[in-house]
């Protein structure tokens, strides 16, 4: 069974005021702008044949009067020519749903009014004009993107049905998927694919309009109330101070010793007279280390712990580390 369509030749006219003898008070009537641009046809809405008239073979053609915006939108259908056995319901209602290119005059967009010839034949192929419905390329009004939640990636491959109608589509390597020729109402529109949760999601397709849409759905490797982040590790900071000689030779009570400058840092305490101890942040004397060049120097003091066994004239720098082992 296919159905086809057939436009007459239309009369485009803009609406003029009623014709009306002219007297002295009454102005011309002001007359219509021609038309330059026909509208044309660019979304055709296939009606259902009706069951009655199928079963008796019967075939039919309806005449319509269609009132088209300046946008071209369908705003009135109206049956001239009426065939009977349900074709002219179900080809008025069709008709509502047709886009075309809007006619302009010399000003510009403008609407109009065209007679349209809606035909039902049981047999498209041996009717001159008639269109099958294969053959018929319907413009996009429904298109979106499928997203992962948490990577927010683009999913490629992703199954896209519209359950109440049956259509279905697989979205491309970025994700993306469309629609053609979807009637105007609210569907339900899911996302599923093995290895994800299933989304259902209720999206509005307007007459004339692209609707676009972006869809989320959800791995099933994340739980229903996770999420999985990703931190930069804290860095554990080293407190570090650096004496040059030249600031050891003139911190007072130091006497030019480049250990005992050590003593007057933050954290450091005075070892008990002679005994030449490092105290640090409060730890055992053995618990603190000092090295030369990466070699560790098990006694810094010479004995009775008054001076250093370092000569401050072959001292560069004096690194003081007063942090714990880690773990």
């Amino acid at each position: 069974m296919l159905i086809a369509f057939l436009i007459s030749l239309p009369l485009f006219a803009q609406e003029v005021a009623p014709k009306v003898q002219e007297t002295e008070e009454t102005a011309p009537v002001e007359e219509a702008l021609p038309i330059t641009v026909m509208p044309e046809l660019i979304h055709f809405e296939q009606a259902p044949y009706p069951e009655a008239a199928l079963e008796a073979q019967i075939e039919g053609q309806v005449g319509l009067l269609l009132e088209i915006d300046e946008s071209g939108v369908v705003t009135s259908v109206s049956v001239l020519s009426p065939a009977g056995h349900g074709f002219d319901e179900a080809a008025a209602e069709a008709a509502k749903h047709f886009q075309f290119s809007p006619a302009e005059d010399p000003n510009g967009p403008v609407p109009v009014a065209i007679d349209f010839a809606y035909g039902f034949v049981l047999d498209a192929a041996s009717t001159e004009g008639a269109v099958p419905e294969e053959e018929i390329v319907h413009p996009v009004n429904l298109e979106g993107q499928v997203v992962e939640m948490v990577s927010r990636q683009a999913l490629p491959e992703m199954a896209v049905s519209i359950l109440e109608l049956g259509h279905s589509t697989q979205t491309d390597a970025e994700g993306r998927f469309e629609f053609r020729g979807l009637p105007a109402g609210q569907w339900t529109v899911q996302v599923a694919r093995p290895g994800w949760i299933s989304s259902k999601h209720n999206i509005e397709v307007v007459s004339g309009e692209i609707t676009t849409a972006k869809l989320w759905i959800k791995n099933e490797n994340y739980g229903r109330n996770e999420a999985v982040g990703v931190y930069r590790r804290k860095r554990e900071e080293i407190t570090r101070r650096t004496i040059s000689v030249e600031e050891i030779r003139r911190i007072p009570g130091t006497m030019g010793d480049p250990i005992r400058v050590v003593q007057n840092l933050p954290g450091a305490a005075r070892a008990p007279l002679g005994t030449g101890l490092l105290i640090i942040r409060g730890s055992n004397p053995e618990d603190s280390a000092v090295y030369i060049d990466g070699i560790r120097v098990p006694y810094i003091y010479h004995l009775g712990g008054l001076v250093s066994v370092l000569n401050s004239d072959l001292i560069k720098s004096v690194d003081y580390l007063p942090g714990g082992y880690s773990v």
